[in-house]
């Protein structure tokens, strides 16, 4: 008789260890699958932020060309630039809607990153206001896309006072 338990011991050891194995296994898939999906997601929000950062350098691009086409002009030269100069990004149908403007980001080794689009609002007669919108998206996850709208106008004479 105490051959014959032996045996049925080690039967249910095969068991238990089958258990164990088993229940071993599926919490590494469970921690191997969260992990994979916390990679994936660190990878889309830095996506995320680096197209912020393009739709930045659309707007930084647009204030460097304002400031190089308005400097020391009047307030009549400045109107007529807006009606009639044909400044970037106002008139043209480059991003789908009329008076858009697509660039092409590049890093500093030249690769392509991803874009940016600028749609620009001229300012009102009698305004200096202009309307700046930049929306930058990347290669990698194009349908993930930011957007910032900025303001510019000409300081008043009180500012400098």
């Amino acid at each position: 008789m105490i051959t014959n338990n032996k045996k049925n011991r080690r039967g249910s050891a095969i068991a238990y260890a089958l258990v164990i194995t088993a229940a071993i296994g599926f919490i590494l898939s469970g921690l191997i699958q969260f992990l994979v999906s916390e990679i994936k997601y660190s990878t889309y929000a830095a996506s995320k932020e680096e197209a912020f950062e393009i739709a930045e350098s659309g707007i930084y691009f647009y204030r460097w060309y304002l400031a190089h086409q308005t400097s020391g002009k009047t307030a009549q030269q400045i109107q007529d630039f807006w009606n009639t100069g044909n400044p970037i990004a106002v008139g043209t149908a480059a991003c789908g809607h009329t008076g858009d403007y697509e660039v092409e980001y590049r890093d500093p080794s030249g690769a392509a990153l991803g874009k940016y689009c600028l749609e620009v609002t001229p300012p009102a007669s009698g305004s200096t206001m202009v309307t700046v919108k930049s929306t930058g998206w990347t290669y990698k996850y194009p349908a993930s896309t930011r957007t910032i709208q900025v303001r510019y106008r000409k300081p008043a004479w009180s500012e400098y006072i």
